[in-house]
């Protein structure tokens, strides 16, 4: 099937931003919160886009005692900024602020007497600027430089952690620390053809730390994973765009072992996380130059609603490695 290029290029304005959905598929893994898209350094001319979502999932389970600990899993809202401009024919760059990475779940201490009043905060944000290079008209290479900065907190109440950590609470500061991205993609413009893949370094953070069963502060190791994506799409008609995703992060490296914790738990992690692949695979429709929609379906065989292992439902009434979104986006190609 063959589109003439005003289409191709119509299709182009809509299409890698779809594959930023760890905010809104629930199957997202890991931590995930956007997918790290790159969809900005591949717009036409030069770019500025401004993305907003609303998120609200749905997280329940049951505690060793059978109690419900209800909704643990407040919504959220996430965002992003981006700028794109040609260099040259054949080299583009893009910078791009956004917000990877992200875990708010908070147990009501009406529900749950073993995990109530339980909450953790994770929350990074990243600012990336980026180099394109094109061969020609089908093959490209992309990299770049991340700078990621992260925060959190966590408190644990309830009867399950007893004595020793009933009522402990530590705050992670603000850690901000360098990382890399570099990737290759292939395009086929008249039919919105276009393959991207792309690695993103880990990150290692040293954060200062806050404990209320220690004096003063100390210092925890943590690593932001690696990740790997590849994105690919096509066009299937002059307004509609099929795309997809598959993308890996290394999860099993993010570890959290502040100096009182560890000391009472022997060594123990606040975290336990396994490595996810999480699939995505969904259709976009552009309706305007400006305005575009979104339906996607995600999935991850190993997802789960709380990752913390310190602060999981024993038992889960409604996980689910599935995840859908629909959506709308606005955005704009600035003249020259």
């Amino acid at each position: 099937m063959s589109h003439p290029a005003p289409a191709a290029q119509f299709l182009g304005r809509c299409a890698f931003v779809l594959l930023a959905w760890g905010s809104t598929c629930a199957a997202a893994g890991g931590l995930d919160r956007t997918a790290q898209s790159l969809s900005p350094l591949f717009e036409k001319g030069r770019y500025v886009g401004v993305d907003g979502y609303y998120s609200r999932p749905s997280v329940q389970g049951r505690d060793a005692m059978g109690f419900s600990t209800g909704d643990v899993a407040p919504s959220y809202g996430q965002w992003g900024l981006s700028y794109k401009q040609d260099l040259s024919p054949q080299l583009s760059m893009a910078l791009m602020l956004t917000r990877p990475f992200g875990l708010h779940i908070r147990y009501d201490r009406s529900a749950s007497p073993l995990l109530g009043g339980t909450e953790v905060k994770l929350s990074t944000r990243e600012l990336q600027g980026v180099l394109r290079y094109k061969f020609n008209a089908q093959w490209g290479v992309h990299g770049g430089l991340r700078l990621q900065q992260s925060h959190g907190s966590v408190t644990l109440q309830g009867m399950a952690y007893g004595a020793a950590l009933g009522g402990y609470h530590v705050k992670f500061a603000r850690s901000t620390e360098p990382g890399y991205l570099l990737g290759i993609s292939y395009e086929q413009p008249d039919i919105a053809l276009r393959v991207v893949a792309t690695y993103y370094s880990a990150i290692r953070h040293r954060v200062q730390t806050t404990e209320n069963l220690w004096p003063g502060s100390t210092q925890t190791a943590s690593t932001s994973p690696q990740t790997f994506n590849l994105d690919v799409q096509t066009g299937i008609t002059a307004s509609a765009l099929l795309f997809g995703q598959i993308r890996w992060g290394n999860w099993e490296a993010f570890e959290l072992r502040p100096q009182a914790f560890a000391t009472i738990t022997r060594g123990k992690s606040l975290t336990d996380l396994d490595n996810a692949i999480t699939y995505t695979l969904g259709l976009a429709q552009k309706f305007s130059p400006q305005w575009t929609g979104f339906v996607a379906l995600a999935h991850d065989k190993k997802a789960h609603p709380c990752r913390c292992h310190r602060c999981a439902p024993a038992a889960v009434d409604r996980a689910t490695p599935w995840g859908w979104c629909m959506t709308t986006r606005w955005s704009k190609s600035a003249p020259g």
